[in-house]
């Protein structure tokens, strides 16, 4: 192939057959490939759904991304997998399927919603599905994090200062906990709350800056701190993906970022690793409806 070619070319679409379509984009220097195949079979026939197949080549994000999968697909894939495992430690390879139901709106524009999505990293599948409640939940019928998101932002951030009880305070020298976890966030980045709750501090402090704290339930509390804006009073009742602040470089702060805290009976657990957050399953007939569904849907997520 000429070389002028090469760098120009950023996307092959390939049809293989009137029900499958193969799409090759190009990521960085490289291309990943993708595999959609639409299908009338699932749903009763209500409506179409497509399956997308893929690499990672990069984060798992923009490899959907790569493939055409819309934002609220990859968000609801996401925050429904982020109790059970780290995307930030996938692997370039690693395979993913994702299948998607397809619906006109009035204004005959596209909806689509995930039906139930494959991940697999280092040996092992993770899976997600989506009940006739409108909740995903895994295999085995349980939501993990069902009242609660893992970050305090739209999309994960790099981890600056994990969570150390023991830790040596950069500002002061001397050991002091760090009971919470720091992410490295341009100043402006909305917070969001991770869960529903009450609004119990919405305030300036010489340490945490602006901060907000949130009631969740009479066990759980998060903070959020060194805030640039407050966007939320105290009192006021708050939902799960709420903006509550703006990120900024307020109070004790060596730079710009978003420390964030959960405690659990008055006491600080690491926000990335605790499980004690509220977890749903199906139970009875619903329960015996979904894994019906989900041994239907299976066979469809293959990555051949």
């Amino acid at each position: 192939m000429d070389n002028n070619y090469k760098k120009k070319l950023q996307c092959l679409v390939w049809d293989i057959f009137p029900q499958e379509i193969r799409v090759y984009n190009r990521m960085n220097t490289s291309f990943t490939e993708g595999i959609i195949r639409f299908s009338n079979q699932l749903n009763d026939g209500l409506s179409p759904s497509i399956l997308f197949i893929g690499k990672l080549s990069g984060t798992f994000i923009d490899s959907a991304r790569s493939l055409g999968i819309e934002e609220n697909c990859i968000m609801d894939i996401t925050n429904a997998l982020q109790y059970q495992l780290d995307f930030h430690k996938l692997h370039q390879g690693d395979r993913f399927s994702v299948l998607i139901s397809i619906m006109m709106n009035d204004d005959h524009s596209i909806k689509s919603k995930l039906l139930g999505a494959r991940l697999c990293t280092a040996g092992k599948d993770y899976y997600v599905f989506r009940a006739n409640n409108g909740k995903l939940y895994d295999r085995e019928a349980v939501r993990l994090g069902g009242n609660f998101i893992r970050f305090p932002t739209l999309k994960p951030f790099r981890v600056s200062s994990n969570f150390n009880l023991n830790r040596l305070n950069p500002v002061t020298g001397q050991v002091s906990p760090h009971a919470g976890v720091d992410f490295a966030v341009p100043i402006g980045t909305p917070v969001v709350s991770v869960g529903d709750g009450e609004v119990i501090v919405s305030a300036y402090s010489k340490i945490a800056g602006n901060y907000v704290a949130i009631r969740h339930n009479c066990h759980c509390t998060t903070r959020y701190m060194h805030l640039k804006k407050l966007l939320v009073k105290p009192g006021q009742r708050v939902k799960l993906g709420d903006n509550i602040a703006l990120s900024g470089n307020t109070g004790r702060s060596t730079g710009p970022h978003l420390h964030f805290e959960i405690w659990i009976n008055h006491r600080p657990v690491n926000p990335l690793t605790t499980t004690l957050l509220n977890f749903e399953k199906l139970l009875g007939h619903e329960r015996t409806i979904y894994l019906n569904q989900v041994k239907e849907m299976l066979p469809h997520l293959c990555f051949d």
